[in-house]
C-alpha cells in the first residue's frame, strides 16, 4: 500500500488523467487549485527544482545513462496507447517476444 497520511512524503504524488472533450482538445487549462498554489514565482521555482532533483535521482537509480546492453541498465516500464501527432516510437532493442526498448521522439517537418 502507498502511504497517504499527512506525514507521508508521497501524499502529493498522484496523477489524474482525463480524456478531453472535443471542444477543449486544443486547450491546456490548469486546475484553479494548482494555479493558486504555484502563483508566486518562488513556489514555482521551488517546484521545478524539486521535480528536476527527483527526475535526476530516478535517472541515476535506473541507470538510464548506460547502454541498453549494459547489465545494470534498468528500463522504465510503459504502456503506449498511441502518440500525439508529430511523435513516433521506434523499437531500438528487443528484450524477448513480448518486450522491447522503445525510443520516443518528435518528428520535425
Amino acid at each position: 500500500k502507498i502511504p497517504a497520511h499527512t506525514n507521508s512524503s508521497l501524499r502529493y504524488q498522484a496523477t489524474l488523467v482525463l480524456k478531453k472533450h472535443q471542444e477543449e482538445a486544443h486547450t491546456q487549462q490548469m486546475l484553479p487549485e494548482y494555479i493558486e498554489k504555484y502563483k508566486p514565482h518562488k513556489e514555482r521555482a521551488c517546484l521545478v527544482k524539486e521535480l528536476n532533483n527527483h527526475h535526476d535521482n530516478l535517472k541515476n537509480m535506473l541507470n538510464l545513462h548506460k547502454s541498453v546492453y549494459n547489465f545494470s541498465f534498468a528500463p522504465v516500464h510503459a504502456v503506449l496507447n498511441g502518440l500525439p501527432n508529430q511523435w513516433m516510437a521506434e523499437v531500438v532493442a528487443v528484450v524477448n517476444d513480448e518486450f522491447g526498448i522503445i525510443k520516443i521522439s518528435h518528428q520535425s517537418g
